[in-house]
């Protein structure tokens, strides 16, 4: 969700916060991180595979509101030794397509 804040309002959050590394792949430079999250609004989507936990993918697409702004995020987490990097762009299609689903609904519900 940090993604779709604004960019001086992330960056201020970021370096506010103790960034603790989980493991070798965890990103604790700000400006690693807000590289990342550019990554991330280009794409629609995230992808951590072992910055948490060595062993766990996580795939993630955000939820927006009727008036289009991030409100909540769907996800899925897997064993990254089950999911081969070839098959995250499968899988972020789908996260993406739930979202959107469960955007579309609020929306109605909203509206």
């Amino acid at each position: 969700m940090l993604a779709w804040s604004l960019e001086d309002e992330a960056r201020r959050l970021l370096e506010a916060a103790e960034l603790r590394r989980f493991t070798a792949t965890t990103l604790t430079d700000v400006d690693a991180l807000m590289e990342r999250l550019g990554r991330i609004r280009r794409l629609g989507y995230s992808v951590t595979r072992g910055e948490l936990d060595p062993d766990v993918v996580g795939i993630a697409a955000p939820i927006r509101d009727e008036n289009k702004q991030v409100v909540a995020a769907v996800s899925v987490a897997a064993l990254a030794s089950r999911v081969y990097p070839e098959a995250e762009t499968e899988i972020a299609q789908k996260v993406l397509a739930t979202a959107q689903e469960i955007s579309d609904r609020m929306a109605v519900v909203a509206g």
